[in-house]
């Protein structure tokens, strides 16, 4: 029987608890079970667009007040930014600044998803103590870090109630297992391999791998697997949409459930760092690591105690792909819950904890290179938007997309992808 992660059950639970409470007021203030049905639906699904609604409105507040500190900065009333307005250096056909980069030539379109994408040059991302672009302009609402109009925010809304219930609600709680993992046996004579056999254990994720296949020949061991991190409150069903494209394609993946999702960092850490143990077992080569929004502070944190621990980074990961991550923190820590809430509201050393983090990552000689990001200026959990991207990194902007479904937009799947082979 397939393993249930902790959230698993206690999304199920809520989602149980929830139920029962809104029957019982139906019944209670109905006379018949059609009319206590109909009040039951519309109590969930009032509070669930209440919550997403208040998340919104808050990041759109906390968007608009960075914008008007950056506009200040530009007129010289902050600390001074360095201009950044360069053209990436593989879209030599585009003669665009970075902050307008969101109609440059190779700008991926994600109009026909509810967003619009814009790739920044890499020296154009803000520090991670939180900068915000230089030499902005207050009229040009195609630069990516612009805030929302109202009407798209409404409309990243709406978006958002339709698919955060299913994830939170379906994919989650009930189809964690759907898509096992999918790994080669284990690489013969590769140091500390596993003696992997017909019959191998499950991996570390909590799934097995799929045994209705066959092993893979050896051009397909020789592909790069993808490891996928989930974010808070998530397990691996949060990555369905992936998992099941990349299982069409007979490429090799491993989606982690962390088993104490409110633990600190350092204990998750450990857990992601004996997956990337199976992934190179069974490969042979280093993966591609995805990381949704808290998941991409685990990979990180990890990459620290990995440098620390006197191992090669290049040996540990090819990329690291940060979608919606907080690398400069974000407001919502304040109501995370757990030691790993106290871990993220706690100052350290005179600064905030991510910061501490990222200055540790430099320190140790952590390329920035290595990371690329994607962020949107209509996220309702990581806000504002610039705190979602990183100096030195390959950044990328899709505006008007929410938290969740930046993670399952098509222009992201294709172009984090692509990493796996550059």
């Amino acid at each position: 029987m397939t393993p249930t992660s902790p959230i698993a059950r206690r999304q199920r639970l809520l989602l149980a608890l929830c139920g029962l409470s809104a029957v019982a007021g139906g019944v209670l203030g109905a006379h018949t079970p059609l009319l206590a049905a109909a009040w039951a639906f519309q109590a969930l699904v009032g509070w669930w667009a209440g919550v997403l609604a208040l998340q919104m409105a808050l990041a759109q507040q906390g968007n608009r007040r960075a914008w008007r500190q950056h506009l200040q900065r530009r007129d010289g009333t902050g600390p001074r930014i360095a201009h950044t307005a360069q053209p990436q250096a593989a879209e030599a056909t585009a003669a665009t600044p970075a902050s307008h980069a969101g109609s440059a030539p190779g700008a991926a379109p994600g109009a026909a998803q509810g967003g619009s994408a814009s790739r920044m040059a890499p020296a154009s991302a803000p520090s991670p103590s939180g900068t915000a672009l230089g030499a902005p302009d207050p009229h040009d609402r195609q630069d990516p870090l612009h805030p929302a109009t109202r009407l798209v925010a409404v409309r990243a809304w709406l978006w958002s109630c339709w698919a955060a219930p299913a994830v939170f609600f379906w994919r989650q709680p009930f189809r964690e297992g759907r898509w096992p993992d999918l790994l080669p046996q284990a690489t013969a004579g590769h140091a500390g391999a596993p003696q992997a056999s017909r019959g191998a254990p499950d991996t570390p994720s909590g799934q097995p791998v799929r045994r209705d296949v066959p092993d893979m020949p050896d051009q397909r061991q020789a592909q790069r697997a993808v490891l996928f991190v989930h974010g808070f409150v998530s397990n691996r069903g949060f990555w369905n949409p992936w998992l099941q494209r990349l299982t069409a394609e007979g490429a090799p993946f491993m989606a982690v459930s962390l088993r104490q999702p409110f633990a600190p960092l350092d204990t998750q850490a450990a857990e992601l760092s004996a997956a990337v143990d199976h992934v190179i077992a069974t490969t042979g080569q280093p993966p591609l690591i995805v990381a949704h929004s808290m998941g991409g502070l685990v990979v990180r944190a990890w990459l620290r105690h990995e440098a620390r621990s006197g191992l090669r980074w290049p040996d540990r990961v090819h990329r690291v792909a940060l979608i919606a991550t907080p690398i400069a923190g974000t407001g919502l820590a304040r109501w995370a819950l757990g030691p790993l809430g106290a871990q993220m509201r706690r100052a350290e050393d005179g600064g905030h904890w991510v910061t501490r983090l990222n200055a540790d990552l430099d320190a140790l000689a952590i390329p920035r290179q290595l990371f690329a990001c994607w962020a949107s200026n209509t996220d309702n959990m990581v806000f504002p938007a610039h705190t979602a991207l990183l100096a030195g990194a390959d950044s990328h902007v899709h505006r008007g997309v929410p938290h969740v479904p930046l993670a399952h937009h098509p222009a992201v799947m294709r172009a984090v992808l692509t990493l796996r082979h550059g």
